[in-house]
């Protein structure tokens, strides 16, 4: 038996509210100061040193030397955290920025976090804090401190170009996935969430009915009791249309948008050269960027102790009789949440899977 299957059990992220130690571990790592400064540096409060030289990237707009000053700045802190990265030109003013994270176990398929880094309005300066240095600054945080854990899925991190041109970058990045039929787990979009005018910590989720989105808002909205998150949620269905999540809705993928009460509490420097770090509100900032963290990686699925690939027993769960050619019984005795189980062939092709299954389960494999 153990020469013909690769086991893993995993507790579904869309029924399991019990809180996971390495993300746990994760959330208390990200660091506010650190966001700060990367939000900081892209909206020309500082100058920074970008491909050996010292600039001012006083603006990020498509349109300005600045917008490939920053995507440069992007992928040279993703390759300081060690991931490979690429920038990828789609058109003569465009370029995304990607980091890949290979999942160990399905690493063709993936979890995006992702953000927009360029910036309106079209004047010098345009610093666009919240909108959204606020969110390159979170993806940039989310490669420190994800990078450092192992998941099953592949995780990518995506600051797309040109969002305010129409979503432009994640609609080449969506329809090329569609064109190669790639999978995409969950699309996990941060789009301003540095703003609390009235100082109520909400922040919402748009969502809608394409794909598993609804379920994805649902994970996220476990995420605030799960690890203690400190903002009040509101979820949005239908969600609205006009951060780049909605390019993978257009595309029939997974996707939610995160954000601060745009509808409610909106920014109101929002598109003005006034939207700078000085207005944030650093608590309900730190607070959403372990939001959407938790979120991401309880859809890639950390590699903790509640995963186990071909093996008779761990500290986790137990597998027995293993092998066998008749029936298995799969018991994780400290875990009284449903599980998913899934089981591969050794070329990874899946040969069983089971929703929503109590445990002790016995499983008939002849």
């Amino acid at each position: 038996m153990r020469s013909l299957l690769a086991f893993i059990l995993i507790c579904s992220p869309f029924l399991s509210k019990a809180q996971d130690p390495q993300i746990q571990a994760m959330l208390n790592d990200i660091s506010i100061d650190s966001m700060i400064y990367h939000c900081s540096a892209i909206s020309g409060e500082f100058p920074v040193e970008v491909d050996g030289s010292t600039v001012t990237i006083s603006s990020r707009n498509k349109n300005n030397p600045g917008n490939a000053l920053a995507a440069q700045y992007i992928k040279e802190r993703f390759e300081e955290y060690g991931l490979s990265t690429e920038v990828l030109s789609y058109s003569a003013t465009g370029e995304n920025v990607i980091a890949t994270q290979p999942g160990l176990l399905f690493p063709n398929q993936k979890v995006v976090v992702c953000g927009h880094y360029d910036s309106m309005p079209t004047s010098d300066p345009a610093p666009a804090a919240d909108d959204d240095g606020s969110g390159t600054a979170a993806v940039i945080e989310a490669v420190r401190v994800m990078s450092q854990y192992n998941y099953a899925y592949t995780i990518e991190y995506a600051l797309w170009d040109e969002e305010e041109y129409g979503l432009v970058g994640s609609n080449n990045y969506a329809t090329e996935a569609e064109n190669n039929g790639d999978s995409i787990v969950a699309v996990i979009n941060i789009d301003a969430i540095a703003y609390d005018g009235d100082g109520d910590s909400l922040a919402r989720v748009h969502v809608r009915d394409i794909a598993n989105s609804v379920n994805l808002g649902t994970v996220a909205s476990n995420m605030i009791s799960t690890y203690d998150i400190g903002l009040q949620i509101e979820v949005n269905n239908p969600g609205a249309t006009y951060s780049d999540h909605a390019s993978f809705w257009n595309h029939d993928f997974s996707a939610i948008l995160i954000i601060e009460d745009f509808d409610n509490d909106g920014n109101p420097h929002y598109h003005t050269q006034n939207d700078r770090v000085e207005y944030f509100d650093t608590t309900y900032y730190h607070e959403i960027a372990k939001w959407a963290f938790a979120t991401a990686a309880t859809m890639a699925v950390p590699l903790s102790g509640n995963v186990g690939i071909d093996e008779s027993s761990n500290s986790a769960f137990n597998v027995y009789p293993n092998p066998t050619d008749g029936a298995l019984t799969i018991d994780m005795p400290n875990n009284p949440e449903p599980v998913l189980v899934q089981i591969f062939d050794l070329r990874g092709g899946l040969v069983f899977e089971r929703f929503n299954v109590s445990l002790p389960y016995r499983l008939d494999v002849s």
